[in-house]
């Protein structure tokens, strides 16, 4: 049995989202999860989960990006660009990248049979601090 859940890196909530059996439910779920998430805030046509490191980020100009180091989490990005006027200088951009969320699963059970009661029971929002 997996769980697939998010962790919020600015609160530390961790929230349950699914309980599957097998670990490639789990793995379509986590990315599914993560691909509607940006779908949600930026469109369907920015969702897509970069893989390779260092990703390209040069395209996107300011919102969110998903990326996936390997294939047990999905981290969540957010881009945004701010631009400074200096008198001397002139305008500087800096552009800023905050890991803001992932996506993953965890194995927990070697068996599938499991209360069905535990998903309502594990949505509660927990903080680990």
């Amino acid at each position: 049995m997996y769980i697939v859940y998010t962790l919020h890196y600015q609160t530390f909530a961790v929230k349950v989202k699914n309980v599957v059996d097998t670990e490639e439910e789990a793995i379509e779920i986590m990315k599914q999860l993560a691909l509607n998430f940006m779908s949600h805030e930026e469109g369907k046509r920015k969702a897509r989960i970069f893989t390779e490191t260092p990703f390209d980020t040069a395209d996107i100009l300011k919102g969110y990006i998903l990326f996936s180091p390997d294939p047990s989490k999905v981290d969540v990005y957010h881009k945004d660009i701010i631009t400074t006027n200096h008198i001397i200088w002139g305008d500087q951009q800096e552009t800023k990248l905050n890991k803001i969320k992932a996506y993953s699963y965890t194995k927990v059970s070697e068996d599938n049979d499991y209360d069905e009661d535990i998903l309502d029971d594990a949505t509660d929002e927990h903080n680990l601090i």
